[in-house]
Parts: C-alpha cells; sequence; structure tokens
C-alpha cells in the first residue's frame, strides 16, 4: 500500500504542476470560450473491452505451472469525463465503470507423457471503479475532423462484491483467491473525432499483481493447507464511441 500511495504522488504531481502553470497562463483568457472553440467541454463514450494477464509465476501443489493459455472474453465499460483545453494540449479527467472478464486455461499434466492432457480453467469477471487522468495532445485539429493522442495514469478499485471468479478442475479444495482492492495503472491511446462525436482505441496495464494470496487444501489430506501467490497483471485493449457536449 506505501508503494502504491509513493506511486500515485510520483504520478500525479506532475500533472497537477502542468495544470496549474497552464492555468496562469490562461487566466486572463475565457474560461469556457476561446478563438479556437469550446475551452472546457464534457463528454461520454460507452464501449467494449478485451482483457488478457501478464503471468509471472503460479504453483500449485508445488508444481510450477507453465503454457498458460489467455483466452479473450468481452467485456465492456461506461465512462464520463471533462476536457480541458489549452490550444493543442488538453487534460481530460475520467470516471469509469468497466466489466472485465478473462478465462486463463493451462495443462494440469504439464507435458507429462504417462498423463493425458486435462485443463484447469479460471473464469473471471471483474467489476472496476477507474479515475485516469489523461494527457492529450491534438496532432490534426481541422474542424470538424481532429485526432489526438493521449497518455496518463489512473488508479483502479475493484468493486469485489460484484466480481466473481470461478476455479473449475482444479485437484484442490476450498480454492480461494484474494484481489487487492487498488491497483494503480497506466492508459494511451489515440481518439478520432468528427464534430462532436469521435472513436476511443486505447491500451491499458496495471503496474502491481493484482492478487494478494491464493490458498486451498489438498485433497488427499483436508488437514493439510496449501498457500502460493497467483501473480498476475492486467492488460485490456478497449474501443469505444462517444460524445462531446
Amino acid at each position: 500500500m506505501n508503494k502504491l500511495i509513493l506511486c500515485c504522488i510520483l504520478v500525479f504531481t506532475p500533472l497537477f504542476v502542468f495544470c496549474q502553470n497552464e492555468y496562469n497562463h490562461t487566466k486572463n483568457e475565457a474560461i469556457t470560450l476561446n478563438k479556437k472553440g469550446r475551452q472546457v467541454r464534457f463528454g461520454a463514450k460507452i464501449g467494449f473491452n478485451s482483457s488478457i494477464y501478464l503471468i509471472s509465476d503460479l504453483m500449485i501443489n508445488d508444481v510450477k505451472i507453465r503454457e498458460i493459455q489467455n483466452n479473450y472474453k468481452i467485456g465492456y465499460h461506461f465512462t464520463v469525463f471533462t476536457q480541458v483545453n489549452f490550444n493543442k494540449h488538453f487534460i481530460q479527467p475520467e470516471l469509469s465503470y468497466q466489466i472485465n472478464r478473462s478465462e486463463l486455461s493451462f495443462d494440469k499434466s504439464q507435458k507429462n507423457q504417462e498423463l493425458m492432457p486435462f485443463y484447469a480453467t479460471i473464469k473471471s469477471e471483474l467489476h472496476h471503479i477507474e479515475l485516469p487522468i489523461l494527457w492529450g495532445y491534438n496532432f490534426i485539429n481541422k474542424p470538424p475532423y481532429g485526432m489526438a493522442f493521449f497518455i496518463g495514469p489512473k488508479i483502479t478499485y475493484l468493486w469485489r462484491k460484484k466480481s466473481k471468479i470461478e476455479y473449475q478442475n482444479f485437484d484442490v479444495n476450498d480454492f480461494e483467491e484474494k484481489l487487492r482492492p487498488l491497483n494503480l495503472g497506466c492508459a494511451a491511446g489515440v481518439s478520432v473525432n468528427i464534430s462532436q462525436f469521435f472513436f476511443d482505441f486505447r491500451y491499458e496495464q496495471s503496474f502491481f499483481n493484482m492478487s494478494k494470496e491464493v490458498r486451498y487444501k489438498l485433497l488427499s489430506n483436508d488437514i493439510q493447507a496449501g498457500k502460493t501467490h497467483f501473480n498476475r497483471r492486467e492488460s485490456v485493449l478497449s474501443f469505444s464511441v462517444g460524445i462531446l457536449f
């Protein structure tokens, strides 16, 4: 948690300084209007996403699992945001509700020639509330057409009561994974707009392991308990359509 707080300070402080400098530079100008149009705008968007996991370690019954397969699943999201423009630059704070679905599978025999392949799966449906703060640059700005690049940090809160994870074909009892409620990541992408409407394509990556702890009991001995760490970080590709007001 201390690392997360430190990263938030290091990432968000430069953005605050940038916004303050730009505000001081433009405070004598009109707040809502300038020569090129509205300076402060609001928007909303809706779209689809696909989640995969970067897995660095998974061990079950003291056996390291290799060749884990990510099976793409479609989720969706809804976002509202404010866009503050400074000539060709803009700052865009967002509030997003995301449902990310994914499926992991692996062969439990681990290529043991004496055993037939038998697959275990982990199905996830995670509900997130996210707060990205993006810096963007309009490298094409010829109304009604425009194209922009954006990048910035984001804070993710996991809504654990709504989220669910299913473990299938595991040779253990009471398999339980505890997920971290907060995570820090980044987002980057491009946006194309035609008049008030726009298309948004972005890539998002979490920085920290989302799995805090994994516990289970062996089938052969209910008294003996197993414990391991399942190291995975979430990557998301998303596409959305929206409107600026």
